[in-house]
């Protein structure tokens, strides 16, 4: 009896023991049972696939992540080997709200779970204003140039556009004001991608100049022949509604000042615009040389003192309007009026010393120079722009007239040694020439 019941207490415990370590999972096989959740997720609105969304399965116990998975390019999710138990599923996407498929229960009886096509809703998030407020590279590289946007450029606010010249590579302008571009002086200068015969750098305000293009290999439309290159200066030109004035005031030492009035209005399909400036420049100069001259045994001494005063007097006014056909044809008419004062004087004194270095001859040269520039300029442009981008054609007829007229009067006044004027009357020069260029 005592060893039947030793038996019994054995074959219960091992019972209990067998029946604490069988695993929950086991299939009918006696192997680990796993499943399979596949479905398709989608736009709820416009029913096109949701890519890379993602997919969670999570307990149902403890909500733990246990496997997951992205959606395909179709919207299509598959995930495997997902142990036998309790599941939610959830989905996920930027720009929509969060899908909970819950109460799904992977079995040996259900195995294969097939969720179908899941809807995703949009979210709408109520933004208050937001005002994005960005700006143009200063330099820009194109297929055929180099273009400068020089419109935020405070280093040459109030200045002209021989100012911005000198802050753009490859430029460079000499104390005459000749700019020259790679080295060569051999450079055509256009305005609005025309040549100009009316505006001189010199005199156009900085602020009316929106960008510079550099075409250092022009194509066939610019005529290339000879040319070194073609610098384009673009001026500014307001396309929203409504009206624009801006209004410029610069004064410098030396009795130099000048300003400038740009005003634009546009409405509907038509635009209209006015630039006007003016500008009066003085520059005084000095000028002292030194000179030995030998010849045979002789040696003569040749000393000059100058002084100089340059006054320059510059307007010009541009009046055009822009007729917006459609958003590909535009049609521009332009006027321009140009005038250019300058009144150099010179005041030049002359010794010559013999070879003890006592005065021998001295002269007084006095040179009044009386210049003047202008003319007038008109224009037609059309333009049709192109769906590909930087592609449009363009027509242009223009005329412009260029008078030049300058008369120089010399006098030159002799004194003797003592510094006594010579008998020998003043010897007066005048020299005058006119010209006038048409172009068509």
């Amino acid at each position: 009896m005592k060893y039947l019941i030793c038996a019994l207490w054995l074959f219960a415990v091992s019972l209990v023991t067998l029946s604490q370590n069988k695993p929950e999972n086991i299939n009918g096989n006696g192997s680990l049972g796993k499943g399979t959740i596949l479905g398709t997720v989608q736009d709820q609105k416009g029913g096109s696939p949701v890519e890379f969304a993602n997919v969670i399965v999570c307990k149902n116990s403890d909500s733990s992540m246990v496997t997951g998975g992205l959606t395909n390019s179709k919207g299509k999710f598959i995930i495997d080997n997902i142990p036998y138990g309790g599941y939610f599923v959830k989905i996920n996407f930027i720009g929509y709200a969060a899908k909970i498929i819950p109460d799904i229960v992977i079995n040996s009886d259900k195995s294969y779970i097939n969720l179908h096509t899941i809807d995703l809703e949009t979210t709408a998030t109520a933004l208050d204003a937001v005002t994005i407020t960005g700006q143009k590279d200063q330099v820009e590289y194109n297929l055929d140039k180099k273009v400068i946007n020089v419109d935020k450029n405070i280093l040459t606010a109030g200045g002209t556009a021989l100012d911005i010249m000198q802050t753009i590579p490859s430029v460079e302008v000499d104390i005459e004001g000749n700019v020259s571009l790679r080295g060569s002086t051999n450079v055509t200068i256009f305005v609005d991608g025309r040549p100009s015969g009316l505006t001189s750098l010199d005199q156009m305000p900085a602020g009316m100049i929106e960008k510079v293009e550099i075409v250092t290999n022009p194509s066939a439309r610019y005529d290339p022949d000879g040319m070194s290159g073609i610098i384009n200066i673009v001026t500014k030109r307001k396309k929203e509604n409504g009206y624009s004035i801006m209004a410029t005031v610069n004064a410098s030492t030396n009795g130099r000042y000048g300003g400038s009035l740009n005003f634009a209005y546009n409405i509907k399909k038509f635009g209209f615009y006015i630039n006007a400036d003016g500008r009066r420049n003085k520059m005084n100069s000095y000028y002292d040389s030194y000179r030995e001259l030998y010849s045979n045994d002789t040696t003569t001494y040749y000393k000059q003192q100058s002084e100089s005063q340059r006054k320059g007097y510059f307007g010009n006014i541009k009046l055009g309007a822009d007729y917006f056909i459609n958003e590909r044809n535009t049609l521009s008419v332009f006027g321009e009026y140009n005038i250019r004062r300058f009144n150099p004087e010179d005041d030049a004194d002359y010794f010559v010393y013999d070879y003890n270095n006592l005065l021998a001859d001295y002269y007084n040269r006095l040179s009044k120079t009386s210049s003047s520039y202008g003319g007038y300029e008109t224009g037609l442009d059309y333009k049709l722009t192109f769906n590909k981008k930087n592609q449009e054609l363009t027509a242009s007829i223009f005329y412009s007239s260029t008078p030049y007229e300058n008369v120089a009067d010399m006098t030159t006044t002799y004194y003797n040694p003592d510094l006594t004027p010579s008998a020998e009357p003043p010897w007066v020069q005048r020299n005058g020439n006119k010209n006038k260029n048409i172009r068509f």
